[in-house]
This record gives structure tokens, sequence and C-alpha cells, in this order.
């Protein structure tokens, strides 16, 4: 599979990547130059770049224990091109496949993550705006800051400070969800025990951990609270029903007095509002990130769980 993977990966960051004559042409062209840059690659080019990278994410994550991933892939020149690649488009919305298989080779070890920042243009990639706090990449960026610091990262202990908070479940999780792909490429020692995060981190990971776990206890209160007070409701409905009944037939009789025109004709101007009103609470940004969270906070929690499961029992083990 390497070579296969060598051969399609080479020839993409041939056309991808930066070029000697462009570059020397740069320097007597900048319109020039800048215009190649706003170009970029074709869609053709990023489909392409997007499946092999998912490829080779598989092959990283799923590779045998005993496997030497650092001398395979600096040896077929994979890691090579992947670099080039990384440090061309790296940033592009469309090749989260790319900054995935990235990724997983630098935080496979430390030497391969030495070795890829050594590249001409990772670095400059990773410290644009969008790897930076706030950005649409800076999940990646706060765990390569984990790689590169020894486990310390302001950026990923900016992101899970109050990450149980409604507008910060996006962040969050996608957070997590690359550390626990970090963890996994360590080769199964456990997270706990390869370094990836420090005492710090791991504090606020713990932190995130019990506010996520009181905020499911409080919701699982507040729904059983509704349904005790729906069922009191009902009750109190069947003891009014009897005086009720009365009431409800002199409306059937006013009803049919005035015709069934009318009385449909409002019921479909009733639905039509509620229609309306939910069409207008669904387009409330308040309501959606609202509706986000709590579909993700569960995932979150699980995540965290596995997680600090894991270094407690690499910790446990060291004791």
């Amino acid at each position: 599979m390497l070579p296969l993977l060598e051969r399609c990966l080479g020839e993409l960051a041939r056309t991808v990547g930066p070029n000697t004559k462009q570059a020397v042409a740069a320097k007597a062209s900048a319109h020039l130059t800048q215009q190649q840059q706003l170009k970029g690659p074709g869609a053709e080019e990023v489909a392409a770049i997007v499946l092999v990278c998912q490829v080779l994410d598989f092959y990283v994550q799923q590779r045998p224990g005993n496997a030497d991933l650092a001398a395979s892939l600096k040896g077929t020149g994979v890691l090579a091109s992947l670099s080039v690649l990384f440090a061309a488009v790296g940033s592009l919305p469309g090749a989260e496949p790319l900054r995935s298989a990235a990724l997983c080779c630098a935080a496979s070890s430390k030497e391969l993550h030495a070795w890829m920042l050594a590249v001409p243009g990772v670095d400059k990639t990773l410290a644009a705006p969008p790897f930076q706090e706030g950005g649409a990449h800076e999940a990646h960026g706060a765990v390569w800051e984990l790689l590169g610091n020894n486990g310390s990262s302001s950026l990923a202990l900016s992101i899970l400070a109050g990450g149980a908070a409604t507008e910060k479940a996006v962040r969050v999780h996608a957070l997590l969800q690359l550390l626990a792909k970090a963890a996994a490429c360590r080769g199964g020692r456990g997270p706990g025990c390869s370094g990836l995060w420090s005492p710090a981190v791991e504090r606020s990971m713990r932190d995130l951990f019990v506010s996520l776990r009181q905020e499911q206890a409080g919701g699982v209160a507040a729904v059983s609270r509704r349904l005790v007070s729906e069922d009191v409701g009902h009750g109190r409905g069947a003891a009014a029903a009897g005086r009720g009944l009365s009431t409800a037939t002199e409306a059937q009789n006013q009803t049919a007095a005035v015709g069934p025109d009318s009385n449909q004709d409002e019921g479909v101007n009733e639905e039509d509002d509620e229609n309306e009103e939910e069409k207008l609470h669904l387009l409330d940004p308040t309501a959606l990130q609202r509706r986000r969270a709590r579909q993700l906070h569960p995932a979150c929690w699980r995540i965290l769980k596995q997680l600090l499961t894991v270094s407690v029992e690499c910790s446990s083990k060291t004791d």
C-alpha cells in the first residue's frame, strides 16, 4: 500500500507544491505570484488529495502494532509528499482528510513530528489564522501545540475553559475528537502514558467532564419534573372533564350555527401561525446553539470519559 500512496502523493505534491522555476519568476513578477496564490489547486486536485489522504489516515490508525511507522513513511517518501501538500493546501476548507492524516503522522512519534515541522512551509501554515484561536482549524492548531510543547497548549486550555457553555460545544467537540485520534495514533500505549497532554490540560479536561456530567444530570431531572407535571395536569384535566363537557357541547352548537367554513378557516390560520413560529425559532442563532449543544455534549462527555479513564489506568500502573 505504501508504494502506491507514495506514487499518488508524489504526483499531487508536484502538481500543487512549490516549483523552483515559479519561485524564480515570482521574484521578477510579484503580481503574477499573487494571482497564482489566489488561484490555488483545482477541484480535481483537491478531490484527489482528499481521497489519497483518507487511505493514508486509515493506514496510520490501523497499522500493525509492530510496524515501524517512522521508517516506513520516511523511507518511501510518503511523509515528504504529505508535508509538502500540508504546507501548500493545509488551510483549505475541504482538505480535512489532509489535515487529519498529517496530524495522525505527527502524533505517532516525536520523530515524525519534528521531521514534518522541518519541511519548509509547514510551520508557516500552522501559524496562519485558520489554525489560531477562533479559526476554522483551531482544534488542529491546539493539538499541534500539544505535540510541540511537551503537552502544553494555551489554545487547548482556552477552548476547554468553560467548555460546557452552549456557544463552545462545536469547538470543544472538534478538539476532543482530534485528541482521541492523536491518542489512538500513539500506538496503543494510551494517552496518559504518552505525555500527549500536560497536567494543566488534564485538569481542564476533568473540570469539563464534571461540568458536563452535572449538566446531563440536571437535564434528566428537568425531564422528570416535566413528566410529573404533565401527569398532574392530566389528572386535573380528568377531574374537570365533567365540568367542561357541557361547555364543549355549547361551543359545538355555536360552531354549527355559524357554519363549518369559518371554523375551518380559523384552524388553517392557527396552523399557519404555528408553522411560522417554528420556522422563526429554527432560524434563531441562540436556539440553534442550544440544539447543537444538546447533540454534542453527550458525545463530548463520552470522549472525555474514555480518555481520562485510560489516563488514570496508566497512572496507577506507574505508581
